[in-house]
Formats: structure tokens, C-alpha cells, sequence
């Protein structure tokens, strides 16, 4: 991705990914035995793991200093960076987290 806007397009394609998908993923995923387990376990990650205000003293992903930006768990596996725009949260990060 060479520029913001570009970024911006491949979010707007991932969620529409994500939308599309969530509609049928609980009759594709697989009844294994620890299934229960690490979804009780991400839940647990998530609900422990507070919303952050990350600093705005400089620019981030294309948008200009100054811009809320919040960091929160998913129970999807990721750490979000997250940005209120037209009325709705939009994901301008998204990282696997690191112990």
C-alpha cells in the first residue's frame, strides 16, 4: 500500500470480508473438543483487556496528529486500533498481540 487511501480501500474491503463471512462461520467451524475452551479463553482476554486512548502527539497511519485513535482486544485474536469516523468504529491497525 503506497498511501492512506489505499489502506483505507483494503479496510473497507476487509470488513465487507468479515461481514460476508460471520453470516455462516458458526455452521463451517469445527465441534472439536477445545473449541469451548479457547473461545472461553479469548473471551477472558478480551474482558480483562481495558480500551486504551492512545497518544496523539504525532501522525499514525496516515491520519494527522491529534486523531483519537483507541487500542482494544478483539476476541478475533488481535490487538485493534481503532478510529471514530462518520459515525462508526473503523480499524486502521490490526496486530496478532505478543507475550
Amino acid at each position: 500500500m503506497a498511501t492512506p487511501e489505499d489502506l483505507r480501500e483494503v479496510t473497507t474491503t476487509l470488513e465487507e470480508a468479515a461481514r460476508l463471512t460471520r453470516a455462516g462461520l458458526g455452521e463451517r467451524l469445527p465441534r472439536g473438543a477445545r473449541l469451548e475452551q479457547n473461545l472461553g479463553m479469548l473471551n477472558a482476554a478480551s474482558a480483562r483487556t481495558p480500551v486504551e486512548l492512545l497518544p496523539s502527539d504525532e501522525d499514525f497511519s496516515g491520519y494527522p496528529k491529534g486523531t483519537r485513535l483507541f487500542r482494544v482486544f478483539a476476541p478475533i485474536g488481535y490487538n485493534l486500533t481503532l478510529l471514530k469516523e462518520g459515525g462508526s468504529m473503523k480499524i486502521v491497525w490490526a496486530n496478532m498481540p505478543e507475550d
